[in-house]
């Protein structure tokens, strides 16, 4: 019964950190439309930058930790505005392209670093003080990644946006400055859990190659366009990854997209609606 316990609420952390970032995929697909195939790379980026301070600087944990949270602003940013939006909202296509291209950038760059002589921190087993922050970080961010999107301006602004664009642009909306800000807070969501869902889990560079698998089956399993089914898919991508257990070898990064092909086939539209 403890080792239950105990999976599940690694699960519920882990789960948490998923919705976090398959939240922010959700706010850029509101906002401009666009659906972000870098998102989860973005996650693997964030865990990256962590890892690669963290054996240069031979330690110095919260030094690294706003280290790396600067450099991930710096570098969406510059994507945003040099990748991304020069193709808003004139060729959506285009755009879907160039996050593609984003995606097979950072898997190149993480491919061609060698990050294995990195100090491990965290074994991530059992019930310890560990997943306990984690998951009280992950419930919190999500919170007020919510109240910004259902209680801000800058929410009710992507609302607009997302359900009558033109009628946005006639009442003044600024639509690309709120796409800077929109890619800004998601790509931060993102990296931010995929920090860490690294030390969660342990500081292994070789869980850095399939993270994106586990956020887009979390998407679709919740339903693609709803923030509240983001959180669900989330949750319960990260349970049944922790109760798949570590042993399972291939077939834990498999199972993420096994999930996601039963649920197009049986609920193609996921389990909430785009307005939930």
């Amino acid at each position: 019964m403890n080792d239950l316990l105990n999976l599940l609420f690694k699960g519920l952390s882990l789960g948490s950190l998923y919705a976090l970032s398959a939240m922010g995929f959700v706010l850029i697909f509101r906002a401009g439309g666009i659906v972000n195939l870098a998102h989860g790379q973005l996650m693997a980026m964030g865990a990256f930058i962590f890892l690669l301070l963290y054996g240069f600087l031979d330690g110095g944990f919260i030094i690294v930790l706003l280290l790396t949270t600067l450099i991930c602003l710096l570098m969406i940013l510059v994507i945003e505005r040099l990748l991304i939006r020069p193709f808003y909202p004139i060729d959506m296509k285009k755009a879907i392209f160039v996050t593609l291209g984003i995606m097979f950038m950072f898997k190149g760059l993480i491919a061609s670093v060698s990050l294995s002589s990195v100090e491990v921190v965290s074994k991530g087993q059992g019930f310890d003080s560990v997943h306990l922050y984690i998951l009280a970080a992950g419930i919190v961010s999500i919170i007020i990644l919510l109240l910004f999107y259902k209680r801000s301006s800058l929410g009710l602004y992507i609302r607009a946006v997302s359900d009558n664009r033109k009628a946005a642009l006639s009442i003044g909306i600024p639509v690309k400055r709120l796409l800077t800000f929109t890619v800004l807070i998601a790509g931060m969501a993102s990296a931010i859990s995929g920090i860490l869902v690294i030390i969660g889990s342990g500081m292994n560079a070789a869980d850095l190659g399939p993270m994106e698998a586990r956020i887009f089956p979390s998407i679709i399993l919740g339903g693609l366009g709803s923030m509240t089914g983001a959180i669900m898919g989330g949750i319960i991508m990260g349970i049944i990854e922790s109760c798949s257990g570590e042993q399972s070898g291939p077939l834990r990064d498999l199972l993420p997209y096994l999930i996601m092909l039963v649920i197009l086939l049986i609920r193609p539209k996921g389990l909430l609606t785009f307005k939930s």
